[in-house]
């Protein structure tokens, strides 16, 4: 299993963008019995993913993964 979240951060720190530079947005929806989250992964300011999933963790783990690819591409890291 990949920790995308931890891969961010590596990337991060690789590019030098600075410290505190990732934020987070989390939203449920549903009942609380089955919800769905949505979480957004903002990079100084900046939309880099979007992901959904059962839990806030799972959500994040799949915004996280489209932040580091965009992430990665933008800059050509590997």
């Amino acid at each position: 299993m990949a920790h995308w979240r931890m891969q961010l951060n590596n990337a991060i720190s690789r590019l030098s963008l600075g410290l505190n530079v990732v934020n987070w947005s989390d939203h449920m929806s549903g009942p609380r019995y089955s919800p769905t989250w949505t979480s957004i992964v903002l990079i100084n300011g900046v939309q880099y993913g979007v992901g959904h999933g059962r839990s806030k963790d799972a959500s994040r783990e799949e915004a996280a993964c489209q932040a580091y690819a965009t992430l990665t591409a933008q800059h050509g890291l590997q």
